[in-house]
């Protein structure tokens, strides 16, 4: 210790006095308070959102009290709405039932005649119609038959100059056909001339060239016997005793062997190169006898492809008289479909007349809905095929009492049927949600409360 550094002996004082396992023990405690208050945060903020989750179900809970006091309400307003019309309904069908009975004969006469007026109209508007249709496909039919003749002189103008283009190909082809006959059969002759003239000159030449052949080999002979005997001349000077001439035998000899080796691998090298030649021959043949029979193939198959062409130029000459009997077809279904879609027009129009704006506007409002319901699937699926439509398409009566159906019903025939209260609550949120205009007035089956009514029994 007296001789330790500072802080060393500071050090040791410390773990004497147990200050260093103080302040470790202090550390970690810190660390555990700092841990425990960032929990307690934690779980301040968790209340808090549980907090502010409770305050929108309160204000949800209210919403929905207020909702079900407003909605009964509301079907206490329709019962009094319905039992008043009713009542009217029912007065009006007793002054009507009494008006019946004085007027039945000549309401019956009146309805009669209307009904004949009614049915005139209609065969002369019919009549009308198919003398418009008629006009029409006859047009239609003229400027078909019109470009049918412009088409037909088109290619009648192109075959006459195919036809014209072919014969002079056919004359074209014959002058050069005769001309090449000619040509080979000049060939021919001179090909026979040079024959006679190489078999004349065949001999002589073959003689020829035994004679220099043989000149050729006995100067070699004459040459290698001069050269041996000049040898002979100079060996006596040229060599001083017997081991240089032999030494200079032996290399006399090797040059020899070198040059007798060289000559038969340069015979074997021809020979080889001539081999060659014969399989290179043949196989030319080979190849010439290939391309021949591929050449005559070809031409099958263009003969082929010719006949093919015919037969499919037939072919779309069938499909296209067959075209026009579909586009005559077409035309006289889209001029129903139109005359169709004119009658449409009309009886929207009407029922335009006979309902309010505001109702109309809610049934395109509802068929919007339902159609993204439809494209969402699942359970918006479901909602949509809940759906049944207005009143006025889920019943049908005879025409001779339309006009009574549209009196008594009035607006109720668009009304629209749903399988459940909730079916038009979902489409009528839909509705507010997407901001479409109109009023709909929903009839949910499992609020329907039907009536026995006795009806009268008498004929009139």
């Amino acid at each position: 210790m007296a001789t330790a550094p500072d802080s060393h002996r500071l050090k040791l004082l410390r773990e004497v006095a147990g200050t260093r396992v103080y302040d470790e023990r202090k550390e970690e405690s810190m660390n555990l308070l700092r841990e425990s208050e960032g929990k307690l945060e934690k779980i301040s903020e968790y209340l808090r959102t549980i907090e502010d989750r409770l305050k929108t179900l309160e204000e949800e809970k209210e919403e929905l009290s207020e909702y079900q006091k407003w909605d009964k309400a509301r079907r206490t307003l329709e019962y009094v709405i319905y039992e008043t019309e009713l009542k009217e309904t029912r007065k009006q069908l007793e002054e009507l039932d009494t008006q019946r009975k004085s007027s039945g004969d000549k309401q019956m006469l009146l309805t009669q005649e209307i009904q004949k007026a009614q049915e005139r109209l209609k065969n002369a508007q019919k009549s009308l119609k198919d003398a418009k249709k008629d006009v029409v496909t006859a047009k239609d039919e003229k400027s078909v038959l019109a470009t049918e003749h412009q088409q037909l002189l088109r290619e009648k103008t192109k075959l006459d100059l195919t036809i014209s283009d072919l014969s002079d190909e056919v004359q074209g082809d014959n002058k050069s056909k005769e001309r090449a006959e000619q040509e080979l059969e000049r060939l021919k002759i001179t090909i026979a001339e040079k024959e006679k003239e190489l078999e004349q000159v065949r001999p002589r030449y073959e003689a020829m060239r035994r004679k220099e052949e043989e000149c050729s080999r006995e100067l070699n002979l004459k040459e290698q016997k001069r050269k041996e005997l000049y040898a002979k001349q100079g060996r006596g000077s040229q060599f001083s005793s017997k081991e240089e001439r032999d030494k200079w035998i032996q290399g006399e000899l090797k040059s020899l062997n070198k040059q007798i080796k060289d000559k038969i691998s340069h015979q074997n090298k021809l020979q080889d190169d001539l081999k060659k030649d014969i399989s290179k021959q043949s196989e030319l043949e080979k190849k010439i006898q290939e391309h021949t029979e591929s050449f005559e193939q070809l031409r099958l198959q263009i003969d082929e492809h010719n006949k093919n062409f015919y037969e499919l130029k037939k072919k779309k000459d069938h499909y296209q008289s067959l075209r026009n009997d579909i586009w005559k077809k077409e035309t006289a279904v889209t001029q129903t479909l139109s005359g169709y879609k004119e009658e449409l027009a009309r009886a929207d129009q009407a029922l335009r007349s006979m309902a309010g704006k505001p109702i109309l506007n809610g049934r395109d409002s509802v068929r919007k809905v339902l159609e993204s319901f439809q494209q969402r699937g699942r359970e918006f699926a479901d909602i949509a095929n809940a759906y049944y439509g207005p009143v006025i398409e889920n019943f049908n009566c005879d025409k001779s009492i339309y006009t009574a159906v549209e009196v008594t019903a009035g607006n109720r025939l668009f009304h629209h049927i749903v399988e459940s209260d909730r079916v038009g609550t979902q489409i009528l949120k839909e509705m507010n949600k997407q901001k479409l205009p109109g009023e709909v007035t929903f009839m949910p089956l499992n609020r329907l409360q039907v009536k026995i009514h006795d009806y009268p029994e008498d004929p009139d």
